[in-house]
């Protein structure tokens, strides 16, 4: 930049136009300012308002989260017992087929004991009556 020699009345009106340049600036930072500070204002005004709002959600937020923290503790219990009564549910089933099986070879025993006596009851029976007809003679 080249330095130019200025006289008095110039350099007032260079002074002059600074100042006004300087002034608009600062006019317009401050109505900037004073635009942001509304707008803070405003917001912290919802804030305010969102926050009577918000505190019935949040003891509602808690309780809800207590609940689901004691419905989780009795899902487990009743998975648990759930578990227990599967395996029980097992034995018993195990147990009924072993009884099963046993009652089935009981049942197959007396059925051949039953047929070997009805063999040997009809034996004794011919036997007799050959024996009576033969007395009858």
């Amino acid at each position: 930049v080249k330095q130019v020699r200025l006289a008095c009345l110039e350099r007032a009106e260079l002074i002059d136009r600074c100042r006004k340049h300087f002034l608009a600036m600062f006019a317009h930072m401050a109505t900037a300012l004073f635009t942001s500070q509304a707008q803070l204002r405003g917001v912290h005004e919802r804030g305010e308002g969102l926050e009577v709002t918000i505190g019935p959600l949040r003891e509602e937020h808690k309780l809800a989260v207590q609940k689901i923290a004691a419905l989780e503790l009795e899902l487990k219990s009743a998975n648990e017992r759930m578990v227990a009564m599967e395996a029980e549910l097992d034995n018993t089933k195990r147990s009924v087929a072993k009884t099963r099986e046993i009652e089935e070879r009981s049942r197959s025993k007396k059925e051949l004991i039953l047929s070997d006596s009805l063999e040997e009851s009809l034996e004794i029976n011919s036997l007799l009556k050959s024996k009576v007809a033969v007395l009858e003679m």
